[in-house]
């Protein structure tokens, strides 16, 4: 995610990002204080991976997304990923469990390097639909799904048969509302309200938005 659809982007943050680009740790030089380097932005850039203050893995959600998670995630919780990375391995140290589904097998093999123990990631081709229901094939239902994957109108469409009553569902990269608009309004018909998080996070000089959906009445993140 580098620039936010339909706005433009202005001349020298252009220039800058050229500059950044053929030389890269400019973009990072002096940033020893501040909420940049507090938050890990920095740390992620030279690891050019999602990664906090101390180099622990975060998700590649928003960081006012992830802050608002920090403080109500429960150790009792189950997390299904539509999507993997270094989320998986941030989930899996906070929850009980972590079930997650790639469809693009090399990835995969990345990802699968020393997962904990209580992640169980498999592969499931999107193409004929296998990916948006592989939530469905692990026989319990979850506190939480991820939609950060492919497919995410089909998905949508589908996890809710594998939710809690009381489940929540976050959803990247919702600042592109056409694209999704299917799915979006499936959950909108089934009760779901939505909770944006926008701004900066890992890695990206532009902010995006994170969300969070969830059933007013009851839900496991106290909405």
């Amino acid at each position: 995610m580098c620039a936010v659809p339909g706005r433009p982007i202005p001349f020298t943050h252009r220039v800058l990002g050229q500059v950044y680009r053929r030389f890269p740790p400019l973009k990072y030089w002096g940033l020893r204080k501040g909420y940049l380097k507090r938050v890990g932005w920095v740390q992620s850039g030279w690891a050019n991976a999602p990664v906090d203050a101390d180099g622990r893995p975060l998700p590649w959600y928003t960081y006012p997304c992830i802050a608002f998670l920090e403080g109500r995630v429960k150790p009792d919780m189950r997390v299904f990923e539509y999507g993997s990375g270094q989320s998986t391995r941030w989930w899996a140290s906070r929850v009980a469990r972590v079930d997650s589904v790639e469809d693009d097998e090399s990835w995969m093999t990345r990802v699968s390097e020393d997962l904990p123990d209580n992640v169980d990631l498999r592969f499931a081709p999107s193409e004929d639909g296998a990916y948006a229901r592989s939530a469905l094939d692990r026989d319990t239902r979850f506190d939480v799904i991820v939609i950060d994957g492919s497919d995410r109108n089909g998905c949508a469409r589908v996890c809710l048969e594998a939710l809690d009553e009381q489940g929540v569902i976050i959803w990247d990269n919702t600042q592109v509302p056409a694209a999704i608009r299917p799915g979006l309004d499936t959950l909108a018909a089934a009760g779901f309200l939505r909770l944006d998080f926008f701004g900066l996070g890992p890695l990206n000089m532009d902010p995006w938005c994170t969300s969070v959906l969830y059933r007013p009445a009851a839900n496991c993140l106290r909405l």
